[in-house]
Formats: C-alpha cells, structure tokens, sequence
C-alpha cells in the first residue's frame, strides 16, 4: 500500500468491451483503502493501472 492509500496488483488477464478477454501481463485496478485503527475499508476502485 502506498502512502496515500492507494494499492497496486497485477493481473495476466483483462476483460474488454465485448465481453471477451484480453491475455497478456498488466495492471490491475488500483484501489483506494481507507485505514482507521485496526479497520481497513474498500473506499474506492479506479482504473486499471492508474498511478498519480
């Protein structure tokens, strides 16, 4: 996890506007968490390999 909360991952598969599936190494969509004490939440998912 990043400092500003977001998260990165990798995938090997992307879905594509047809309904099919692209193969091929990329990133996955970043995540933004949200932590306070001992619990963490799923506050937002932005685009696949986004990076500020």
């Amino acid at each position: 996890m990043m400092p500003n909360g977001l998260v990165e991952s990798f995938i090997d598969t992307v879905p594509t506007g047809d309904g099919g599936t692209r193969f091929g190494g990329t990133l996955d969509r970043t995540l933004v968490l949200s932590l306070r004490g001992n619990t963490t939440r799923l506050t937002k998912q932005l685009g696949y390999g986004y990076i500020p």
